[in-house]
């Protein structure tokens, strides 16, 4: 196809020709064949737009019905299955696995951000009135790590039941902490925001830290 007369149209030039115009440096000769640049340039870039207007509608449909699978397969699907109490606030920005393993008391808060991550056998069970802050992740199981030549990522999980999490009653968790499998944290206890946790916090206990070993406890006054 010989599109050689698109290319004499010059119409990477318009721009230019039309700062020329507006500066009176484009001679009048040339007033008359701007004008019809311009005409005929706004007529093709119509064209292509209605040529591609029904295969861009046609795609933007299929990401539509994608973003809503995934939305609803990370969590609505998950949160048809989460055993609730009454008046629980769930963040829509959430990510829940397995939620037919999650067990919510009454007035339990789970803000944006936040993952909750049980197992077919590891429960994660969370008391009434407690708060989660954004960006808490709890996890009740773990890839497998074995050096069997089989990559991590594809390695069976550790799913046991004793790797299940237990969260009391009126217990605050501060922002981005995060509660590694086996947890058990006591009613009334407060959890630092950044706090790496693994392992057993009695009741009324405020921790804070990075690890188990630097993991401070005291406790509420």
């Amino acid at each position: 196809m010989n599109i050689g007369w698109i290319k004499a149209l010059r119409f990477s030039e318009i721009r230019y020709d039309q700062w020329r115009r507006s500066v009176g440096a484009l001679p009048q000769e040339d007033m008359d064949r701007l004008r019809r640049r311009e005409r005929m340039h706004r007529a093709l870039t119509f064209l292509r737009a209605m040529v591609r207007l029904p295969i861009s509608i046609l795609r933007g449909v299929g990401h539509g019905v994608a973003i809503l699978d995934e939305f609803d397969r990370l969590h609505f699907s998950p949160l048809r299955k989460v055993r609730r109490g009454m008046d629980c606030v769930i963040d829509r920005q959430t990510w829940l696995v397995n939620g037919h393993s999650i067990r919510m008391g009454d007035f339990v808060k789970l803000s944006a951000f936040s993952t909750i991550m049980a197992g077919e056998k590891a429960k994660v069970e969370i008391g009434a009135n407690t708060i989660i802050g954004p960006g808490v992740v709890i996890v009740a199981f773990n890839h497998g790590t074995e050096p069997n030549g089989i990559p991590m990522r594809y390695q069976d999980y550790k799913d046991e039941e004793s790797n299940s999490i237990v969260i009391g009653a009126d217990v605050w968790i501060g922002a981005n902490v995060v509660v590694l499998p086996g947890s058990r944290i006591g009613d009334g206890s407060i959890i630092g925001a950044g706090t790496v946790l693994k392992g057993t916090l009695p009741p009324g206990t405020l921790a804070y830290g990075e690890t188990k070993d630097r993991l401070r406890m005291v406790p509420r006054r």
